[in-house]
């Protein structure tokens, strides 16, 4: 409990660092292997949140101190100078989806037993992920009394943005058009597991086939590329791909800005702005000789991003608390298991 800031800068730096450098993917322009800035930020989000655990939050927890703030940001411009460019995932369209969905569909017609229950399985998180535009790590959580199906929304409980539950409602999309929808798909989800003696209506519904637990982000990493290879549509899409599709498919949709920032459960408009616009950190940041912006992710009308309107609706987000307190690995912390 004595752990200080500089504990944590000197395990990340002359430890962490060490040990995780050689087995990471990302490579510099020298083509040696480097820790990305996301990598680091997800270690540091979750030694933050063992802080937490022990009752040090607030300025109680080392991690949120200026020394560690300016060790992330220092680590980002580094590996910067040192060539390493971060790619955000691949965005999913509908058109893609909608493909796979129904090559599933032809596929559930000649599975049986524990093969069917999983195709139904997949397919359901596949649309579940693609409405809610949920993180993969928490929309994997789901549970059945979450759902409220005659309202057609979700109450999440715990989310990155939410720790507590009750903040947020996800909408669904009404079951009754041609389209494949995740209401219209549950039914015949929970048929399937009924059938090989499994009730998904307690517990997670997307679960392993042996076992009580939601589903890792790895594993359904691997269920995307089996099913998007065999339908001839894989593009490196990864459970992330789904929350970035989906929010982008919501900005041609012409949803407000509140309704997008409910439905994606963000508390950060600029997190939002790099999700549905990609666009790179400190956007906000006026041009050089303007005077300095509030720190308010409200001001997102008046931030000078090129080509994009943003809906004035972005006065309501103050609801959310918005601030650009999401630390949001834009590359989304389930891959690493960080939550």
């Amino acid at each position: 409990m004595q752990c200080n800031d500089l504990d944590v800068l000197s395990f990340v730096s002359s430890q962490w660092l060490v040990e995780v450098e050689s087995r990471c993917r990302t490579s510099d322009a020298a083509a040696l292997p480097l820790v990305s800035p996301s990598t680091v930020d997800a270690a540091l989000n979750c030694l933050s949140a063992c802080f937490r655990l022990l009752g040090r939050d607030g300025e109680g927890d080392p991690c949120q101190s200026s020394r560690v703030r300016s060790f992330r940001k220092a680590y980002r411009e580094y590996s910067l100078q040192r060539g390493v460019v971060e790619e955000s995932a691949v965005a999913l369209t509908w058109m893609k989806l909608e493909r796979v969905m129904r090559f599933i569909r032809d596929k559930v017609k000649v599975l049986k037993g524990h093969h069917e229950a999983q195709a139904h399985r997949d397919g359901g998180a596949f649309l579940y992920l693609w409405e809610s535009w949920q993180r993969c790590g928490e929309g994997l959580r789901l549970q059945y009394k979450e759902i409220d199906l005659e309202k057609k929304i979700v109450r999440p409980g715990y989310t990155k943005t939410d720790r507590h539950g009750g903040r947020f409602m996800i909408r669904l999309r009404d079951a009754g058009g041609e389209e494949e929808t995740f209401l219209g798909w549950l039914p015949e989800m929970v048929s399937s597991y009924e059938q090989v003696g499994q009730d998904i209506k307690q517990g997670f519904l997307f679960r392993p086939m042996w076992g009580s637990g939601a589903m890792s982000g790895g594993a359904f990493n691997k269920r995307i590329e089996k099913w998007y290879v065999e339908a001839g549509v894989f593009a490196g899409e990864s459970g992330h791909s789904f929350r970035i599709g989906g929010v982008q498919a919501g900005i041609e949709e012409g949803w407000s800005l509140c309704e997008m920032m409910r439905q994606g459960t963000w508390s950060s408009v600029g997190t939002f702005m790099r999700y549905g616009y990609g666009m790179r950190r400190g956007w906000k940041r006026r041009r050089v000789g303007e005077s300095s912006a509030k720190e308010d992710g409200c001001e997102a009308e008046d931030s000078g991003v090129e080509g994009v309107e943003v809906d004035p609706g972005a006065r309501e987000a103050r609801e959310f608390g918005v601030g650009d307190s999401e630390a949001a690995g834009d590359r989304e912390g389930e891959d690493t298991g960080v939550p």
